[in-house]
């Protein structure tokens, strides 16, 4: 009896422990990964006008849209074949390729200077930067190294808010392209104390590993390129609609509301080999959880920063004045990309992507049919971007727990909370 009643308490003692050590974790995380989504906005209040904001957030966005095509889906390869599949073996090919592709991109520098002063450019550095720093990341938690990845994984944005210091304390000028020699900097310290000591055995991959890590890493480029066109370039459609004032606008609100995808990636880089390894029902139970709560942490958000934003963001108070209504659906719209990134995590595990390509390809396709319709027949505003967009990201949603559905696992509770915020996006739509 004594020896149950010092069992009970070890384990309670240690599960109050796990508990502490997960929340001073969860902290941690939160707030190194906060410097992600709002290091742009210190630069905001730090450049003289919206405009020149705007093109450094298209530029940020672009480069963001085009990291999803350079980096070859390697960093889901990896987790399919090396973890989940265990050939350790391949993972010299992943090395390689990244090392290669920052091989050209300093060739390039030196061989056309100007270059450095393109703004296509400057998002194709931050493209390469961004996928080297996520395959990075991507490994450390596949280790259970969840603090060093984090770190890694808001890399750029750390070197951004150095560099915007730098601006506020004068010590340099805002140029494109030192901000681009900047990022093309820390990638190349990223291969160096990453990637080179890990290109050996080079010869020793056949051909056919070369095939199949490429291939599924094409599937999922394409996927990601997909998605991304459909959740995260709205920045891009509104300068593409309007003008770089109004992407300005958005931005600072997206920066915003991206509290709620704070907490998304922070609970997904804690649960990650949770996510590849266990059982389907857990997961459920985990995602319709997050999505109710990331909706209530949205509310929370829309009803507490109108009212602080004049002493933390100063610039927010004005941009909200003339645009409430278009910061109301930019937190529907970043909790509505937080159950779509959730599922598309199953989709990669589950390696169903030839039957989840066609769907995204689809509803990709009817959003800017709409776009361009309600452009030329109604003239858009930011809002209506931004809620045409949101209808579609929940119908992808709803496609996604349905192909999982017909493959392995019905995801009903994650679908219960589907549809509850469908039904909160309908209600602010037509009420």
């Amino acid at each position: 009896m004594r020896y149950f009643i010092v069992k009970m308490i070890v384990r309670l003692k240690n599960k109050k422990e796990r508990f502490f050590h997960l929340l001073i974790l969860f902290f941690v995380y939160g707030f190194v990964k906060s410097i992600v989504y709002f290091a742009p906005l210190f630069l905001n209040n730090t450049l003289s006008n919206v405009h020149e904001f705007g093109r450094f957030e298209y530029s940020l966005n672009l480069g963001q849209t085009l990291s999803t095509v350079i980096a070859l889906g390697l960093p889901y390869a990896y987790a399919y074949f090396v973890f989940k599949e265990k050939e350790a073996d391949l993972d010299v090919i992943f090395h390689n390729i990244y090392l290669g592709i920052v091989v050209i991109l300093v060739a390039l520098g030196f061989l056309f200077p100007d270059i450095f002063e393109s703004l296509s450019f400057n998002a194709v550095l931050i493209g390469v930067a961004l996928s080297n720093q996520l395959f990075i990341a991507t490994y450390y938690k596949l280790k259970g190294r969840n603090l060093l990845a984090i770190i890694i994984d808001c890399g750029i944005y750390i070197v951004l808010l150095i560099f915007t210091f730098l601006i506020f304390r004068k010590y340099v000028e805002y140029k494109l392209s030192l901000w681009s020699y900047c990022i093309l900097g820390y990638t190349i310290l990223m291969v160096v104390r990453f990637h080179l000591h890990n290109i050996g055995k080079f010869k020793s991959i056949q051909k056919y590993d070369w095939i199949r890590v490429l291939k599924y890493g094409f599937l999922i480029v394409i996927t990601l390129f997909l998605t991304s066109l459909l959740t995260t370039s709205t920045r891009i459609y509104i300068e593409y609609f309007i003008d770089f004032n109004s992407v300005g606008i958005y931005s600072l609100f997206i920066r915003v509301a991206s509290a709620i995808i704070i907490f998304h990636r922070v609970v997904v880089i804690i649960l990650y080999r949770k996510i590849y390894g266990d059982k389907h029902a857990n997961l459920d139970d985990y995602f319709a959880t997050l999505i109710i709560l990331a909706l209530g942490a949205g509310f929370l958000l829309y009803i507490t920063i109108p009212a602080l934003a004049p002493y933390i963001i100063p610039t927010f108070s004005n941009a909200y004045l003339h645009s409430g209504n278009l910061f109301f659906w930019t937190i529907l719209q970043a909790v509505c990309w937080t159950s779509v990134a959730l599922l598309e995590l199953i989709i990669y595990r589950e390696n169903i992507l030839y039957k989840y390509i066609p769907l995204l390809l689809s509803i990709l396709v009817a959003m800017l049919l709409a776009l361009f319709v309600y452009h030329h027949f109604l003239g858009i505003s930011g809002s209506e971007i931004v809620k045409i967009n949101v209808l579609a990201v929940l119908l992808i949603a709803l496609c996604q727990i349905l192909l999982i559905k017909s493959h392995s696992f019905y995801y009903r509770k994650t679908l219960r909370a589907h549809i509850i915020l469908t039904l909160v996006c309908l209600f602010a739509l037509f009420f």
